[in-house]
């Protein structure tokens, strides 16, 4: 049986394929912003290449873990392809409404 992190491992290199190793700082970049911005619980879901102006920005899906109410997308982050920096995200406190939105319908339901 293959555990959880064996997973997200096979997709990064899936996605390290696709996109070349560049991608992997992307998400990582994604991740750092929404751990710094966000807390726990949430990560960069699957990268989205945008051109913009002749740059490339990659549109990173925020995700919400199964045991916070996900999975479900709540927000993205935005890196820019050539610094890696962040460029833009959903606002911090409409990403924290989604969420606990989430959590109350997850707990009706239960």
């Amino acid at each position: 049986m293959r555990h959880s992190h064996h997973k997200a491992l096979d997709l990064l290199h899936q996605y390290e394929r696709l996109y070349g190793k560049k991608i992997i700082k992307i998400i990582g970049a994604a991740n750092h912003y929404i751990l710094m911005n966000l807390g726990d619980g949430m990560a960069a879901g699957k990268p989205i290449p945008v051109e913009m102006n002749g740059n490339r920005i990659w549109n990173l899906p925020i995700v919400l873990a199964p045991k916070c109410g996900g999975p479900a997308e709540v927000g993205s982050v935005f890196v820019d392809d050539k610094s890696l920096e962040v460029v833009g995200a959903t606002d911090h406190k409409q990403v924290i409404r989604t969420v606990k939105a989430l959590t109350r319908e997850k707990a009706a339901v239960a």
